[in-house]
């Protein structure tokens, strides 16, 4: 599992096409499916169901509880980002709550 399986995960959950995915990603849609197998491997589930007939992808509940949580992780690490490039920028940013 890997950053990368995290965000295509979570964008397939917004768009449910596995080709939209690849194509905001600029990979190829196998490597989208191959990082939802990994996930699904990683934790002994089924994310999305695919209806054949018609061409839908379903989040599973598993699927919609790990995107909760692969949320959260994401947003986690946008705003280590954020801290280590200030750190590395010898910037100090201040900020003050709305009154």
């Amino acid at each position: 599992m890997n950053i990368k399986d995290l965000n295509y995960f979570h964008e397939l959950v917004k768009n449910k096409n596995f080709s939209s995915v690849a194509e905001i990603f600029h990979v190829s849609q196998p490597t989208i499916s191959m990082s939802v197998r990994r996930l699904e491997e990683e934790f002994n589930t089924t994310l999305f169901t695919r209806d054949q007939g018609r061409h839908h992808l379903n989040v599973t509940l598993s699927g919609q509880q790990l995107d909760e949580h692969v949320n959260a992780i994401l947003d986690h690490i946008a705003i280590a980002q954020n801290s280590i490039n200030n750190i590395n920028t010898n910037k100090l940013i201040l900020g003050l709550p709305p009154l």
